[in-house]
């Protein structure tokens, strides 16, 4: 009597797990939510690589301003 009302038991846990593995696999709530976080994660990284490229023309530019105010100033 006691193994018969085991294996009812194991057959019941068996059947809750698989109906909350298919729970959960159709579960579509927080998809977006990765979605987004994948597209934020692309462009942090295009912008590191952008600043990457062009750090120097920036540093030029800024250089270049700095002389042009200081060669402006009087006494100079």
């Amino acid at each position: 009597m006691i193994n018969i009302t085991r294996k009812i038991s194991n057959r019941k846990e068996k059947c809750d797990m698989l109906r909350k593995i298919k729970s959960f696999i159709q579960n579509e709530k927080g998809q977006g939510m990765v979605e987004y976080a994948i597209l934020a994660a692309i462009l942090v990284v295009v912008l590191i690589v952008a600043i990457g490229f062009l750090s120097d023309a920036i540093e030029g530019t800024f250089n270049n301003v700095t002389d042009e105010l200081e060669a402006s100033q009087p006494g100079n």
